[in-house]
């Protein structure tokens, strides 16, 4: 948010000059730009609360930044009201691009592609033997080079289980004090069938297992 707004400052600064703009100030406001949508998506890629932390800083960065390309709009003339829309365009543009690109990255949207990745392997596993494997390490290395990484589970790991005829995978990710958000896929419809607030004890079909989570009561 000060970056764009510091950017859009220097930008009025130099347009009041009444002379061209020189490219070490569109070098310098497209520089805050960049920066500005890198640490929207740096902070957005640590998932959970800071996705919404980044969403509300996001969007009072676009305010700012159309607050501050009226002002030049109103203000400036000719030619120079176009500088004014192409810095409310780049700065809408690089704050949602960040995001979007943090957003991509958090861990619970790559544990979400690792399941499918896992689940893929697991169809393309049931197709040449006719039934799934007893564990997931049956898919290494033939259906896949090695596991993804179970990055939200503390090194619980995936969950999996399966009778050769069907099979539920699953993971965790979330952890509070009562209990963690437990996604589950199942093979009747190979897409995640659930990933809502269980307790620590209620992990079926899979025998109970805790989080490390400490207990502060």
């Amino acid at each position: 948010m000060f970056l764009v707004a510091g950017a859009g400052i220097l930008l009025h600064r130099r347009l009041s000059a009444r002379r061209a703009i020189q490219w070490a100030t569109v070098i310098t406001v497209l520089l805050s730009l960049l920066l500005a949508s890198y640490n929207i998506g740096k902070f957005t890629s640590y998932g959970d609360l800071s996705i919404i932390f980044t969403f509300f800083v996001g969007l009072k960065a676009i305010l700012v930044a159309i607050g501050i390309s009226a002002w030049l709009i109103i203000t400036r003339p000719n030619w120079q009201k176009l500088m004014a829309i192409g810095f409310m365009l780049l700065s809408i543009a690089s704050i949602i691009g960040g995001y979007r690109i943090g957003d991509y990255h958090t861990p619970e949207n790559i544990m979400q592609r690792n399941a499918e990745t896992i689940v893929k392997a697991l169809e393309r596993y049931h197709d040449q033997f006719n039934h799934y494997p007893a564990t997931i390490d049956g898919l290494v290395p033939e259906q896949l080079p090695q596991l993804p990484e179970a990055i939200t589970t503390q090194g619980t790991g995936w969950l999996y289980t399966s009778d050769g005829t069907s099979y539920t995978l699953g993971y965790w990710m979330l952890p509070y004090k009562f209990g963690v958000h437990l996604c589950l896929y199942g093979s009747e419809n190979r897409l995640i069938q659930d990933c809502g607030l269980t307790e620590r004890d209620g992990w079926e079909p899979f025998s109970p297992i805790y989080t490390p989570m400490p207990d502060n009561t």
